[in-house]
């Protein structure tokens, strides 16, 4: 049996840090209609008031992936509104990235993905943090070290 490492490398941010409040964390989700309305479905597993859900209830979001907690929730809510299809990665450490990877000239990219900047990357991953928390996140390259 063998270990393999890699690295996935990005632009972006570590969502480790984002730790929203409950109210914060609906408004964002309800920014995107069909995320929104398949969450409150998926909700509707622990009790039939989503209202009452707790915060670490919606926490535990898992994506059809495998992605678990605050990333996969931004993903899907930038995806729906910004139509950019972005890398949710966890490092061997055990932290996770949202990231915006390189890609082939070739590659089958959205319009709003081929006029992306690196300036303007930037300013989405500061206005979508922002809208979960306070704290300072600040996206940068990244390479996250994989292994399995």
């Amino acid at each position: 049996m063998s270990y393999h490492f890699w690295s996935v490398y990005g632009y972006g941010i570590k969502t480790d840090n984002i730790k929203p409040d409950k109210e914060r964390l609906m408004n964002f989700i309800n920014r995107a209609p069909f995320f929104g309305t398949d969450f409150k479905e998926w909700l509707k597993d622990f009790t039939d008031n989503p209202e009452s859900v707790s915060l670490e209830t919606m926490e535990e979001y898992e994506d059809a992936y495998g992605n678990r907690g605050i990333a996969p929730i931004m993903s899907a809510v930038i995806f729906e509104v910004e139509h950019l299809d972005l890398m949710i990665t966890d490092d061997v450490y055990g932290s996770t990235y949202l990231l915006l990877e390189p890609t082939y000239p070739w590659s089958l990219l959205s319009p709003e993905e081929q006029s992306l900047t690196e300036k303007s990357a930037r300013e989405l991953f500061l206005k979508y943090a922002k809208m979960l928390t306070d704290e300072e996140v600040l996206p940068d390259y990244q390479s996250a070290e994989c292994g399995g």
